[in-house]
């Protein structure tokens, strides 16, 4: 029986910290998207905050499957962070939004590279 590698303190810490700031910024657009009926932005961010809670708790447990979803993470936080920066002028959560995404994709590849 294989057991997972143990984590790195400090880079599975900021992950985690990355991810959970994510997952309330994207909640937080998402009612925004809604509120202007725009539903596919709202989907989007959606999903980002669902997959950095997962991301965050499997994180924390030092889960195998975590370079796959750190991959997935990475790859729905970037597509986020270039919708909301269509939206950042007109709206100032749009724009924590992307930074939040952003920061969270940065720290998915450096903590499962």
């Amino acid at each position: 029986m294989m057991f997972p590698k143990e984590p790195s303190t400090l880079s599975s810490s900021e992950c985690i910290e990355a991810c959970l700031r994510c997952m309330v910024t994207c909640q937080d657009v998402a009612i925004l998207f809604l509120e202007k009926g725009m539903k596919g932005s709202a989907r989007l961010s959606l999903d980002c905050a669902e997959i950095c809670d997962l991301c965050a708790t499997l994180c924390a447990k030092n889960a195998e499957c975590l370079p796959d979803i750190c991959a997935i993470c990475e790859d729905i936080c970037a597509a986020c962070a270039e919708q909301c920066r269509l939206h950042e002028k007109q709206a100032e959560p749009c724009k924590v939004c992307a930074i939040a995404c952003e920061a969270c994709a940065e720290e998915c590849a450096r903590a499962c590279a």
